[in-house]
């Protein structure tokens, strides 16, 4: 440990599992080798909401273990696809990386000649995206279940009937048969270091309509996508305790009437703009003191705003005309001569529509009717919260999807990502980007006036 760590400034740590089974000297025998801290030049960690992976960069000491060795040790230790656990408080998950690339690199400069390794990666959800489901006409060199899933595949058995089941139901069968995580290290396989279940939560009685399948051809995410449906819902990936976690929920902005979602393990959760707790230590949100802040780049805007509010069903089963007729669009007077007409449409998997577009169940307009005015309550205010970005001093465990709270202005805000940079011998920092910032007193009576208008319209 070297006298620049302080508990604000903690000392970051590496540990990499590999496909190597040589000993290399030292940290042993390269299936878990944690860095020296004096080994880490540079590390950065971005991470975002509604995203598979995020990514990272680390920069370390260029050496040689052993005098005979050709190439410097982490170069020749480390490989593409191998798995590195960055902790920036050198104690808590911040990142669960997959290595894209692997460097050496070597620059003569006045001082002397300057060299260190490189690792490029992507956190371990980037499986998701580079594993396609996609299949192959006469297909050579396929052998056991890659040559029954090709075949699968081919025929058009990957398109799933998921109908009237919860939406968890649809990502976990398409991870489990799909699942893109067999790549073998020395201790195991990726999908020992991920967690489907525990942080899969969906709202209560949120049930799939889809009628018209077809064959699925894409990458594995857009296919979570399609049943985790934007911007009713938050699909991405975080990582804690070594393990990285496929986390969903009911997109948290109901500031009054907070929302119920349940897991495939049965639990149940409130979701909510007051419900929101951190990812880590489970409070309700990060203080930001002032001592912490190093900067600040904070705005309102109209751009964001809308003033025209529609949901229709995911298939279409009529023209234009007879969707806006059956699904009417809610449209807020004053919001207009505020901003102008400003639509925003979204259609959903949720309606419960058959392939007649009837009613399956329940009342379907009464289903319309909660979307739509979710989406107005969400979004009617967007012009007046302040967004951008704050700069802090070391905060690791501030993570996408958190909220954070600004005690000497009296603002919170939402936190869609948060970027990491470690430097030896410099301020470790953490960057927020922050989202519908708005004191308390105003976010809910902001709230309450909308909730006030959509019950005068049903």
């Amino acid at each position: 440990m070297v006298k620049h760590f302080t508990k604000r400034n903690p000392a970051p740590a590496l540990m990499f599992h590999t496909k190597q089974t040589r000993d290399f000297g030292i940290g042993g025998e390269g299936a878990s080798v944690i860095n020296p801290v004096s080994h880490i030049l540079k590390i950065s960690t971005n991470a975002s909401i509604n995203a598979a992976h995020g990514s990272f960069t680390i920069d370390l000491v260029w050496f040689k273990a052993k005098p005979s060795d050709i190439e410097p040790f982490y170069y020749a230790l480390l490989q593409p696809l191998d798995v590195v656990d960055i902790m920036m408080d050198g104690v808590e998950t911040t990142m669960l990386g997959l290595i894209d690339r692997v460097s050496k690199s070597e620059v003569i400069m006045e001082k002397g000649v300057q060299r260190s390794v490189s690792i490029v990666g992507r956190s371990l959800g980037s499986i998701w995206i580079f594993d396609l489901v996609k299949y192959f006409e006469n297909a050579l060199g396929l052998e056991g279940d890659l040559k029954q899933k090709n075949l699968e595949l081919q025929q058009g058995d990957i398109a799933f009937d998921f109908f009237q089941k919860p939406t968890y139901e649809a990502v976990l069968q398409i991870a489990k048969t799909l699942p893109g995580l067999d790549i073998q290290l020395k201790n195991g396989s990726l999908k020992d270091w991920i967690d489907l279940e525990s942080a899969l939560f969906v709202r209560d009685g949120e049930l799939l309509f889809n009628s018209q399948l077809s064959p699925y051809s894409g990458t594995i995410w857009d296919y979570f996508k399609q049943y985790i449906l934007d911007p009713f819902n938050e699909l991405w990936t975080d990582a804690k305790g070594g393990k990285m976690y496929l986390r969903s929920r009911p997109t948290p902005f109901s500031v009054l009437d907070p929302e119920t979602a349940i897991n495939p393990k049965g639990e149940s959760v409130k979701i909510g703009w007051n419900e929101i707790t951190n990812w880590i230590d489970g409070k309700n949100g990060h203080i930001i003191t002032e001592d912490l802040i190093r900067g600040e780049n904070l705005a309102v805007q109209h751009g964001t705003g809308y003033s025209v509010f529609s949901v229709l069903p995911g298939d279409r089963f009529t023209g234009s005309d007879g969707e806006y007729a059956t699904f009417p669009p809610l449209v807020d007077s004053d919001l207009v001569h505020e901003i102008g007409t400003r639509d925003k449409t979204e259609r959903l998997s949720y309606i419960p529509l058959n392939s007649d577009g009837e009613t399956v169940e329940g009342s379907t307009l009464d289903k319309y009717k909660y979307y739509r005015n979710k989406l107005y309550l969400w979004d009617r205010d967007n012009h007046r919260f302040e967004a951008g970005s704050l700069t802090v001093r070391g905060m690791p465990n501030v993570r996408a999807g958190d909220k954070v709270i600004r005690p000497a202005t009296g603002m919170e805000y939402y936190a869609p990502a948060v970027g990491n940079k470690y430097t030896f011998g410099k301020p470790f920092m953490t960057n927020i980007s922050v989202d519908r910032g708005m004191d308390p007193f105003t976010r809910e009576k902001l709230y309450k006036a909308g909730m006030d208008f959509v019950g005068g319209m049903n």
